[in-house]
């Protein structure tokens, strides 16, 4: 990976030489486990997981959300964007972060 930014915890926003974007946990030696598979658009935190929009070769017809439980009590749950959205909704009223693109707000 060529950069990046801190999400929460030890989950990062990775960005690779062509500007690929991935969420990827970290394992304290430098070295990520990558936890998305397409390029990621979107990211959130909401309670203890962390919501992922993506989409495939930029075709937002092949866009997929899911979540990553941040304390590994389960593994990536797919969810419909009607979810996603309305979870999307809650953070955005509490003031929390949303991720869109690189830029990582402070």
């Amino acid at each position: 990976m060529s950069d990046e930014k801190k999400i929460a915890g030890n989950f990062y926003l990775l960005k690779n030489e062509n500007n690929d974007l991935y969420v990827g946990a970290s394992g304290g030696d430098g070295s990520y486990a990558i936890l998305s598979s397409m390029q990621v658009v979107e990211v959130f935190v909401a309670d203890a997981d962390l919501y992922v929009k993506e989409v495939n070769n930029w075709n937002a017809v092949d866009t997929t959300y899911y979540s990553i439980s941040m304390n590994y009590s389960h593994g990536n749950l797919m969810c419909d964007v009607n979810t996603y959205d309305s979870v999307k909704n809650i953070v955005a009223s509490r003031h929390g972060i949303i991720i869109s693109g690189w830029h990582v707000p402070k």
